[in-house]
């Protein structure tokens, strides 16, 4: 399981692509926040300071607390293809030790 952790915010950012209520989406910036905090983090430690610097975007872009709004769906569906691919290429820095 814990080589597996990376899918969780993938498959998270994968189903916001459909229809779904308004609170799917809080709950998303949440688990999204806390991921690219914990990654951002991990990559700080490791020295990888671009990566850093995107997980920090991230956790800024997903923030629940002062949400950004970009009102186009379309828009938001093309940050969260950029987010999880980040996260998949991440993927190997993205477990417990």
């Amino acid at each position: 399981m814990k080589q597996r952790l990376w899918l969780i915010p993938v498959i998270t950012l994968a189903v916001g692509i459909f229809p779904m209520p308004y609170g799917y989406y809080n709950f998303l910036r949440l688990v999204i926040f806390l991921c690219s905090l914990f990654l951002a983090y991990k990559l700080y430690k490791l020295k990888d300071f671009v990566f850093v610097a995107f997980f920090s975007f991230f956790v800024i872009l997903y923030n629940p607390i002062f949400p950004i709004y970009l009102y186009e769906k379309s828009l938001w569906m093309i940050i969260n293809l950029i987010t999880a691919f980040a996260f998949y290429y991440k993927k190997d820095n993205f477990k417990f030790e």
